[in-house]
């Protein structure tokens, strides 16, 4: 999966699973110069269902130069799967 976050900074990012649910959230204030107490504040959040088979600790993610962050989650292969691959070497 890949997610558009250019406008924030890599600290201003949360990759995290609860449960069999991918949480990624991005925050990002901007404090005003003009020495008042203003400022803007834009975030998102978005959940992912995880696919069965997918283990939460085996989730990668990476942040590109152009603000992609690609988030992996593979899933581990069922029995049928092994005893398949097994039969054909």
């Amino acid at each position: 999966m890949e997610l558009d976050v250019r406008d924030y900074r890599p600290e201003e990012l949360s990759i995290k699973t609860e449960g069999d649910v991918l949480v990624v959230l991005a925050r990002h204030e901007t404090k005003s110069d003009g020495g008042g107490s203003s400022f803007v504040s834009k975030q998102f959040e978005q959940r992912f269902t995880l696919p069965s088979g997918v283990r939460p600790e085996a989730i990668t993610s990476s942040l590109a130069r152009d603000g992609t962050l690609t988030v992996t989650a593979p899933r581990e292969k069922s029995a049928s799967e092994l005893q398949a691959i097994r039969w054909v070497k």
